[in-house]
């Protein structure tokens, strides 16, 4: 299955609006008929097989994460300071959404007495 640019954004869209796929601490992430029903929806609309869409998500999350890195490194080293590296693929804007998801949330100290 190849997506031309256009498809693409409208695959990260679909993604998008389905945060019960990608964020963890959606209260459906866990149940598995529910993804697989949303995956469903997206890979009719493709008319595909869910297994193509599931690929081809994971093929554009692994390239984000990558691009993710190569920015934060560059930052981190100081080894681009006077040009920090910026993404140029044309996705990385409409799938930043995901850059949170892996936030550690703030927890309480428990050994804290009230």
């Amino acid at each position: 299955m190849e997506l031309n640019g256009k498809q693409v954004l409208v695959l990260i869209d679909l993604y998008q609006e389905r945060r019960l796929l990608w964020d963890s601490s959606d209260s459906q992430h866990k149940l598995k008929n529910q993804r697989h029903d949303s995956l469903t929806e997206i890979a009719v609309s493709f008319e595909v097989d869910k297994n193509e869409i599931e690929r081809k998500w994971k093929n554009f999350t692994s390239h984000f994460w990558r691009e993710k890195k190569k920015e934060a490194e560059t930052k981190r080293t100081w080894s681009g300071a006077d040009e920090p590296y910026v993404s140029k693929w044309f996705a990385y804007q409409p799938i930043n959404f995901l850059g949170d998801k892996n936030k550690p949330s703030k927890t309480q100290d428990s050994t804290k007495r009230k």
